[in-house]
């Protein structure tokens, strides 16, 4: 059915609509996935990008606002850089609700973390950021939990949806 599907409509970028040189999910071409900023340099404990110039750094590479207030949690990983193309798309998916977007950013995610994490540094679950009842209310839907169930479901780990409440009114 699949293929039948694919031969009536052919396969195409997400971003730029064309149908050539997709990677391996179908949904985006290699010259728009080049365009993402993988987020190399970061801070291990907040995963702020580091300026290596600027940066003061620790043997851990610790930001200096993590090294002054430490965030309650030991580690936080973030597979991209906040930046063009990435940020459109993901206010296309918030705020658009263009939920097509879901199991492309879920797919880059899950293929970026699958490289990066190791036994060592593999977290023990997944936990969504919630979004207050109102909000949700307005979307429909909840983009964090869009977006990790199938990578969580790809690193084999658990979800815990309702381990955090939002209380600010957003």
């Amino acid at each position: 059915m699949n293929k039948l599907l694919d031969f009536i409509y052919p396969p195409r970028c997400q971003l730029c609509g064309g149908g050539q040189n997709l990677t391996d999910s179908g949904q985006i071409c290699t010259c728009c996935a080049a365009d993402f900023s993988i987020n190399k340099h970061a801070c291990e404990r907040c995963a702020e990008p580091l300026n290596a110039l600027s940066e003061v750094q620790t043997a851990a590479q610790i930001c200096a606002s993590c090294c002054k207030n430490p965030p309650i949690y030991d580690s936080c990983y973030s597979p991209f850089i906040y930046a063009q193309p990435l940020e459109w798309v993901i206010q296309q998916l918030k705020f658009s609700a263009k939920i097509n977007f879901a199991p492309l950013l879920s797919q880059l995610m899950a293929a970026r973390l699958k490289r990066e994490l190791t036994a060592q540094n593999k977290p023990d679950v997944i936990i969504p950021m919630p979004l207050h009842k109102r909000r949700i209310k307005q979307r429909g839907f909840n983009q964090s939990y869009l977006l990790i169930k199938p990578v969580a479901k790809k690193l084999n780990l658990p979800i815990l949806p309702t381990v955090l409440k939002n209380r600010f009114k957003n």
